[in-house]
């Protein structure tokens, strides 16, 4: 049967200490090649868990510029000071019905934000 459900998503676990600096300043930059056809409504979502606590951002994707350059300002997210308990990225496809979607590459890395 044909595909029925409004969204699919793709959910990738990040490594604690690789990608979740213990003070918080810092740029989360996601590097996506990923193609649909034909172009659905796609969006990344950042979960950081903290205790009972899980804090979000979504961004949209640009599926029609490749590759796609995301950023994540975590000095957004209303985070406290402890550690991070688990970070997790969700890649959500609106209305895939019909659509090829590929995955060609996901690079994730840290940077310090640029204070000025």
């Amino acid at each position: 049967g044909d595909f029925e459900g409004a969204f699919v998503s793709l959910a990738v676990d990040l490594p604690r200490e690789a990608t979740m600096p213990p003070n918080l300043s810092h740029i989360l930059r996601v590097d996506l090649s990923v193609q649909c056809a034909p172009i659905c409504t796609a969006y990344l979502r950042l979960n950081v868990q903290q205790g009972p606590n899980t804090q979000q951002d979504v961004l949209a994707i640009d599926l029609a510029g490749d590759p796609s350059v995301l950023e994540f300002d975590l000095t957004q997210l209303d985070l406290s000071k402890r550690a991070v308990d688990k970070a997790w990225l969700d890649l959500i496809f609106e209305h895939p019905a019909k659509t090829c979607i590929t995955l060609h590459r996901m690079q994730v890395s840290v940077r310090p934000h640029a204070f000025f």
